[in-house]
């Protein structure tokens, strides 16, 4: 290392200097065992753990304690380089009247003009704090990547125990995220709930989270294209009266899909709300979610790099996935033309929305099958803005109800057909022709119980028809139908 001195002009003292040494250059010159580095064939290591420093231009590596916590309104704590780490850190910009604002690795979505790391990384044991600690909101805490985002620590964004909502946290990384032990709070004693929102690529939502590291604190986890979450870490957060929010994005490496392999069970009852964003939502096993707080299940389906022909698939995925919630159940679909190749079931008590408009949100049974099967006596279930079309079916080609409570509220039906059923063969060993075709009930709608209610909706170009009758078979007396 050289590092120029200027000389001091003849007759002046020079005011003393005193270095501080390059472990605590380094880390912030507070980390507890830590009392130099070593290099060895080029690695630079902090001799207290043996942790790896990059040694990249645009590293920025923090550990120790940054406060800039007050009586008031806590400032803003910033820690952005292309790579950017917290190692047993210490970050608090708590305020008596509201928490502060910390940005690690750039803002909300990596968005703004603030500088965006390409990867992020916060350890077990460092800890990030901006509560309101008397009255007020909670702060505001990003930990962002373009690329790669590990976060391990805790992040607390509470609101004030006298009054206030709490905070909004981010740990998002673009391309891969892993948040495995990571713990958030951003609950509120004496207001509404904060929110903890995940954006990564794609995203899985299975047991033991992500991949560990093959060397350094900023090489990516190894398990693949999509980022992974513990159903566990999801339920921690809302138990504690969170928010949690999951919103895919389509950048590099992934689609934008959201995929449950495990089941999520939260029985710690609150307010708080989960919401899954995203492209396609894929359910490969039997996994539920199985929610006690009160603020419910959303679904956003085809609202990140949305298709224009998704699949029916997704929406019977969400369906199914959908457990015991305390609170409700919604279902918001974009705008696309999804065709179906078997009926969507409905056996549960939810909201299906789709965007504003006539075949903006389209559901279709391509002119081969019913659109919709609804059923269950205490089941209550609400359409709204939906076009459903071109269903086929004995009875009931765009929707058959099955005795459930059935709202429909601006809505479209259009080019369902009822064809009826085929009449009965004749039989071939004794005397008797063939059945009549049987009446075709409800081109659009057919409902053998329950309550239905329609508002606001159109009914263009349904039709009910007969069958054709049975064939008869010849027998010894030369029957036919």
């Amino acid at each position: 290392l050289d590092l120029p001195v200027l000389s001091s002009p003849r007759g002046t003292t020079a005011t003393p200097l005193s270095p501080l040494s390059l472990p605590a250059l380094l880390t912030g010159g507070n980390v507890t065992g830590a009392t130099g580095v070593t290099v060895t064939n080029g690695v630079v290591r902090l001799t207290g753990g043996g942790t790896v420093i990059p040694t990249d231009s645009g590293t920025a590596i923090v550990s120790g304690n940054l406060s800039t916590a007050s009586a008031g309104s806590a400032a803003q704590i910033q820690v952005l380089g292309d790579q950017v780490g917290l190692l047993s850190a210490n970050l608090d910009a708590s305020g008596g009247t509201g928490g502060g604002t910390i940005l690690i690795g750039g803002d909300y979505q990596g968005q703004g003009t603030t500088p965006t790391a390409q990867s992020t990384f916060v350890s077990n044991d460092s800890v990030i704090r901006a509560d309101a600690l008397s009255s007020g909101n909670g702060g505001k805490v990003i930990v962002w990547a373009d690329g790669t985002t590990r976060f391990h620590g805790s992040i607390s964004a509470q609101g004030g125990g006298l009054g206030g909502n709490g905070g909004f946290v981010e740990t998002s990384g673009k391309q891969m995220l892993d948040i495995a032990g990571g713990r958030v709070s951003a609950r509120a004693a004496a207001g509404r709930s904060g929110v903890w929102l995940l954006d990564p690529t794609d995203i899985e939502i299975v047991t033991g989270g992500a991949g560990l590291p093959v060397a350094g604190i900023f090489d990516p986890p190894t398990t693949g294209i999509a980022s992974q979450i513990d159903p566990t870490a999801i339920v921690t957060v809302l138990d504690a009266g969170t928010d949690v929010i999951i919103t895919t994005n389509s950048g590099t490496g992934g689609n934008g899909d959201i995929t449950l392999t495990d089941s999520i069970n939260q029985t710690g009852g609150g307010g708080a709300s989960l919401t899954l964003t995203g492209r396609q939502f894929l359910r490969p096993g039997l996994a539920t979610i199985n929610l006690s707080s009160t603020g419910g299940l959303i679904f956003n389906l085809n609202q990140v790099n949305p298709e224009l022909a998704p699949p029916g698939s997704s929406i019977q995925a969400a369906i199914d996935a959908i457990g015991t919630i305390n609170g409700l159940s919604t279902i918001n679909i974009g705008a696309g033309t999804y065709t179906l190749t078997t009926p969507l079931n409905i056996n549960k008590s939810l909201t299906l929305n789709g965007v504003p408009g006539v075949g903006l949100s389209t559901l279709s049974g391509n002119n081969a099958t019913r659109v919709m099967n609804i059923a269950g006596a205490t089941t209550n279930v609400t359409l709204s803005n939906l076009t459903i079309q071109n269903g086929l079916a004995f009875s009931g080609g765009g929707i058959f109800n099955d005795g459930s409570n059935l709202t429909i509220l601006n809505s479209t039906f259009a080019g369902n057909r009822a064809i009826g059923g085929n009449g009965a063969n004749g039989s071939a060993t004794g005397a008797g022709g063939g059945g009549g075709g049987g009446a075709g009930l409800g081109g659009a709608l057919f409902s053998t119980g329950g309550t239905i209610a329609i508002l606001n909706s159109t009914f263009a170009s349904n039709q009910a028809i007969g069958g054709n009758g049975g064939a008869g078979f010849a027998n010894n007396g030369g029957f036919s139908g």
